[in-house]
C-alpha cells in the first residue's frame, strides 16, 4: 500500500469500479489519482471512463490510459474495442497505450470464432491477440475464424 500525499480526505472517493481494483481512479476536490499519484492538468468535471470494460479515460481534452496521458491519438476518430485492449484512430491501431506496428486502421475490425465466443481483431494482413499478430499457421488451421 502506498501513501497518497496532498489528498483532501473529506472529498476523496473512487470514481467508479473497474474490473480490477488496482486500475481504479480516485478523486478529491482538487485532483484525479491513479495508483497513488495525482494526474496533472486533468479537467475534474469532465474526467470519465470511455466504455464499461476499458481503461481509457477522457477529460474533454486529453485521453488517458492507466493514468498516463496519451498525446498521439486522434480523439475525433478514436474507436475502442471494449474488453480486449485494442483501439484505433484514423492513423494507427493501438493495444492499450502502444501503437501496433504494421496494423492497418482502415481494415482493422473485430470478429468472433465459429462458436460466437472468443473475439479476435483482424486487418487485411493479420489476426491480432494480446498486442501482437498470431502465427499464420494457427489462424488457418486452428482458429476457424468467421466474420
Amino acid at each position: 500500500t502506498e501513501r497518497v500525499d496532498n489528498v483532501d480526505i473529506e472529498s476523496f472517493e473512487k470514481i467508479e469500479d473497474t474490473m480490477y481494483y488496482d486500475r481504479s481512479h480516485y478523486k478529491d476536490k482538487n485532483n484525479i489519482f491513479y495508483r497513488g499519484k495525482s494526474l496533472e492538468g486533468v479537467n475534474l468535471d469532465k474526467f470519465k471512463r470511455l466504455g464499461e470494460y476499458t481503461y481509457y479515460y477522457y477529460d474533454g481534452e486529453h485521453l488517458y490510459y492507466e493514468g498516463k496521458r496519451i498525446n498521439f491519438i486522434d480523439y475525433k476518430t478514436f474507436v475502442i474495442y471494449d474488453e480486449i485492449g485494442y483501439s484505433k484512430d484514423k492513423n494507427h491501431v493501438y493495444y492499450e497505450d502502444k501503437i501496433v506496428e504494421n496494423a492497418d486502421p482502415a481494415t482493422f475490425r473485430e470478429i468472433k470464432d465459429k462458436n460466437g465466443n472468443r473475439r479476435y481483431i483482424i486487418d487485411k494482413n493479420n489476426v491480432y491477440d494480446n498486442g501482437g499478430n498470431i502465427d499464420k499457421y494457427l489462424k488457418i488451421k486452428h482458429l476457424n475464424l468467421i466474420e
